[in-house]
């Protein structure tokens, strides 16, 4: 059980550090790791280092605590700063946590020591879209499509960011990228956006079509994602014409 390490026994027999702390691998190698946090703490009270603490975090993440690993995560870089694997680590806790601003600090340190690293890239034109930087996300974005042409994953937001700088072509060329390889209703709706933006009502029309019904999307799907992403650039209400497109669609579509 996991209060093992809390018994007399336990302490008696296992005195010496080192000896604990094979039982504490034993048990973080096996995936027990509510035990193996347990008997990590206790070494950690008296003989605290980076493996520790690292170890400390990760059990803590694999048992869904994902405050108490970036607790321990924080605790490791004490003893070493510039360990890639920790620092990625703490960038994906804090964006876990929704704190984008401090997940990009961390993982802008990991790129410092990883500067070709993909995934490091990724992620922070991840926090970047979060943070709503979206001139910024897109250089990373570009920069993970460039040199990984097989990866789909970055059409979307390259998309989402170039409608949000207000590159309506170039997010509508994303969109018909994406929709070849990987249809989703959110891409449809894009795509409609754009066109919108672009003077193309009735193809605008079209798309918004096309995700009804694509992975169980409801016109009422279609309606909140339009109310809440479609913005007039000189700050025009759009909601009268808004309504008009989704009374002309649930009629297209009863017709």
């Amino acid at each position: 059980s996991s209060d093992l390490s809390g018994t007399l026994l336990f302490d008696m027999a296992f005195e010496d550090v080192n000896k604990k702390r094979n039982v504490g691998e034993f048990f973080f190698s096996n995936e027990y790791y509510v035990q193996a946090y347990d008997i990590f703490k206790e070494i950690a009270l008296v003989a605290p280092n980076f493996e520790i603490y690292q170890k400390m975090g990760y059990a803590a993440q694999k048992n869904g605590d994902v405050a108490l690993a970036l607790d321990n995560y924080l605790k490791a870089q004490i003893f070493e700063d510039k360990q890639l694997w920790n620092l990625k680590k703490i960038g994906w806790c804090y964006r876990k946590l929704s704190q984008p601003a401090k997940a990009l600090e961390y993982y802008k340190l990991a790129e410092t020591q990883d500067p070709d690293n993909l995934g490091i890239a990724t992620s922070i034109g991840r926090c970047l879209l979060e943070l709503e930087n979206y001139a910024e996300a897109l250089k990373y974005y570009y920069k993970v499509e460039y040199l990984d042409t097989k990866n789909t994953k970055v059409l979307a937001p390259i998309a989402w960011c170039n409608y949000s700088t207000g590159k309506y072509d170039q997010s509508l060329k994303y969109c018909f990228k994406l929709i070849a390889v990987d249809p989703c209703p959110e891409i449809h709706v894009l795509a409609g956006h754009n066109c919108r933006k672009l003077g193309e009502l009735k193809e605008a029309v079209e798309h918004y079509k096309n995700s009804i019904g694509c992975k169980g999307y409801t016109i009422q799907d279609l309606e909140e994602a339009i109310a809440a992403d479609y913005k007039d650039d000189d700050g025009k209400d759009v909601g009268a014409d808004n309504s008009l497109i989704i009374d002309y669609i649930k009629y297209s579509l009863e017709g």
